[in-house]
């Protein structure tokens, strides 16, 4: 059975360890995210398919860098992406801070990522 395709905001503080490597190197914590979403079981693998991360974007705050990534999404398309029903993805949130929590976004939040990628 293949997984889902899936779209995944990390949210990183400027008080969070992470926030310097959020923007210098910004796969290393999207590695650091997809590692701790496996370990909560916010995601899995079926073992024929690894998670995989596709890149998307990344965006600094003032207090806040959002990284965002696809994992089993092979289909995405920048040409096409911002277009309505070519790119709406279930979201799950990652916030890195002084403490880390992750959930699946609300459906105001995965609106939003999902329009503005």
């Amino acid at each position: 059975m293949a997984n889902s395709a899936k779209r995944i905001l990390v949210s990183v503080s400027s008080k969070s360890p992470y926030w310097s490597e959020a923007w210098e190197s910004s796969l290393q914590v999207i590695e650091t995210a997809l590692g701790l979403l496996k370990e909560s079981k916010l995601v899995c693998s079926d073992g024929n398919e690894d998670a995989k991360p596709k890149f998307i974007v990344k965006e600094r705050w003032n207090v806040r860098t959002f990284i965002v990534f696809d994992i089993f999404h092979d289909t995405y398309d920048p040409d096409t992406a911002h277009l309505s029903g070519h790119n709406d993805l279930p979201v799950i949130s990652v916030f890195l801070g002084e403490k880390i929590s992750m959930n699946v976004a609300s459906n105001f939040v995965e609106n939003e990522v999902n329009r503005k990628v």
